[in-house]
């Protein structure tokens, strides 16, 4: 049996009962119970064995730096989307300060004192709050129960304790106002966008082991062009070794994606007298078809108002499209403007192919009233 006493209290506990002057190296997570009040139990160490993509070990040294070189409190913003390595990053933060002896402390809810607790705490530690805005809830209408605002004196960097604050966020609208843009309560405020076409390259090098149907250039662009992350990124590698098609992979995966045809692009022909043509076209976002247009073409000027129009079809192939990384270009001496001769007299023929203009350039965008990802916060 050991004993330990508390002022006025003793405590009894089993003969196993250890005392530490400080939190060991390691993992913690907070826990509490009413009666018992708070607790850290220990889980098993983050190991990162996969590489790692993108900046993310130059952001953690960068952070690992400016946190060594503070005598107070720091604090760093992990924010945006979900799946673009917010967690990664922080997981390879505690990896390196837990190799330098400083624990971790995981905050996974709210609970009556947790502030208190947290600077109870009388020594170098990482605390860190993943989904910070969805464990503390903001709310601006009444700011009495915004248990945020609990955290601002916590989060000063005019405490000594040199703790390490770090918060992944989802959404920026669901942090409070004062704890953007006080570098005095978080230092850094890294915001996680897009991953980029170099880093989806790099991947599917380094994971696709299966033979493609279609172009590794080509792959990349779509895979660029709908937005995927990480998380999503993998599992369509995934599927795709397993020997799924892309269509099929990118339209049963859980992608947030919902039509993969739903998706417009608009394409205008510049023709050599100065006029140019439109077409718009509802397209699968994994490649573009061979498109043909129908158009009546003004050629009055050119055969003394003898006619007013000629029927043409405007043809752009296949092969036309050019993949880039973060765009789809066309080729316009492939595109091809002719008459329509099923609808022009023999006679008429020739006339109508001399007065068919050249096509000087091509130009293509997608329409932005189409959303080829929905990204769940």
């Amino acid at each position: 049996m050991k004993i330990i006493e508390m002022e006025n209290t003793l405590r009894l506990f089993p003969d196993n009962l250890t005392v530490k002057d400080e939190i060991p190296p390691g993992t913690y997570v907070v826990k509490f119970s009413p009666l018992s009040g708070y607790s850290l139990e220990r889980q098993k160490n983050f190991e990162n064995k996969i590489k790692v993509y993108g900046n993310h070990l130059k952001l953690r040294d960068k952070m690992l730096r400016r946190y060594e070189s503070s005598e107070k409190n720091f604090g760093v913003i992990l924010g945006g989307k979900k799946g673009t390595g917010k967690s990664m990053l922080a997981r390879l933060v505690s990896e390196k300060l837990i190799e330098k002896g400083i624990p971790t402390i995981i905050i996974k809810e709210d609970s009556d004192g947790i502030t208190d607790f947290i600077g109870s705490i009388e020594q170098p530690v990482l605390i860190l709050m993943d989904e910070f805005e969805k464990i503390f809830i903001k709310n601006d209408e009444y700011p009495e129960d915004d248990t945020q605002v609990k955290f601002l004196n916590v989060f000063d960097g005019i405490s000594n304790l040199k703790h390490f604050y770090m918060i992944t966020i989802n959404d920026y609208d669901k942090l409070n106002n004062y704890l953007k843009g006080r570098t005095g309560r978080f230092y850094y405020d890294f915001k996680f966008g897009d991953i980029s076409a170099d880093e989806i390259e790099e991947y599917v090098d380094d994971n696709l082991t299966c033979e493609l149907d279609i172009e590794k250039e080509k792959l990349i662009s779509i895979l660029n062009r709908i937005k995927t992350n990480y998380d999503q990124l993998e599992a369509i590698v995934k599927e795709l070794n397993y020997g799924e098609s892309l269509r099929d992979t990118l339209t049963y995966l859980n992608l947030g994606i919902y039509d993969i045809d739903l998706q417009f692009i608009n394409i205008r022909v510049f023709l050599s007298d100065g006029d140019h043509l439109d077409i718009s076209r509802r397209v699968w976002i994994g490649g573009i078809e061979k498109i043909k247009s129908h158009f009546d073409i003004d050629v009055s000027d050119k055969t003394a108002d003898e006619y007013d129009n000629f029927p043409y079809v405007l043809t752009i192939p296949e092969d036309a499209y050019i993949y880039k990384r973060d765009s789809i270009e066309i080729d316009s001496s492939k595109v091809s403007l002719s008459p329509v001769f099923e609808e022009i007299n023999d006679d008429d023929m020739e006339l109508a192919k001399k007065c068919c203009p050249k096509i000087k350039s091509v130009s293509m965008e997608f329409e932005s009233r189409v959303s080829s990802k929905v990204l769940q916060i």
